[in-house]
């Protein structure tokens, strides 16, 4: 199933993602599983990503508290009312690894043949075993429901993976960005329509 991002939702994520400094910090998406017509494929479409208030972070780790998911569902409630879009729903979450990957065994922040390669696959952009577990525990019912995690490799360049359910797994996934533009006039239609 594709997954497709408005221009605006990424951007959100990543602010949510970084916003914790050194310490982690999270968000949720918001959208809706969507079916094209002719294909009759079903697509993910993500356009919205709400910070996770009252979290409790650190450096390693972020958990939700009942607050956090009190909020949460209370502005889910009004964004469904206020947009008259009851078919809207959490579809996963988002969180920023903010640190960089651990020195090798020889001391090193970069591998030997870092110089030599195009890209730098030493990563804190990973789901660690407590995300995936979290994941599925949050998400159990929705196995459409995706996991962001923002991170940075040993070059100090920010790095993002997205993982969806796979083989009973969560396995990174391709996205599709859909420019602001694009997602603005399909809302006016659906306004017009409705």
């Amino acid at each position: 199933m594709p997954i497709v991002f408005t221009e605006d939702a990424w951007r959100q994520a990543h602010q949510w993602a970084r916003r914790g400094g050194q310490d982690e910090s999270a968000g949720v998406f918001l959208g809706r599983l969507c079916r094209d017509p002719d294909s009759r494929q079903i697509a993910l479409l993500i356009d919205d990503c709400l910070p996770a208030p009252h979290a409790a972070a650190t450096e390693r780790s972020v958990e939700f508290s009942g607050d956090t998911w009190g909020e949460l569902r209370r502005q889910l409630r009004q964004r469904r009312k206020r947009m008259g879009r009851a078919e809207d729903m959490i579809v996963g979450s988002v969180h920023g690894h903010n640190f960089g990957p651990a020195l090798d065994e020889a001391g090193r922040k970069t591998c030997a043949v870092c110089s030599q390669r195009s890209a730098c696959n030493r990563t804190t952009a990973v789901a660690s075993l407590a995300d995936i577990k979290w994941h599925f525990s949050v998400f159990a019912g929705q196995p459409w429901a995706i996991l962001l995690v923002w991170g940075w490799n040993a070059r100090d360049q920010e790095q993002w993976r997205v993982y969806g359910l796979e083989s009973g797994t969560l396995m990174p996934r391709p996205i599709r960005l859909l420019p602001s533009s694009v997602a603005q006039l399909a809302a006016a239609e659906r306004s017009q329509i409705g």
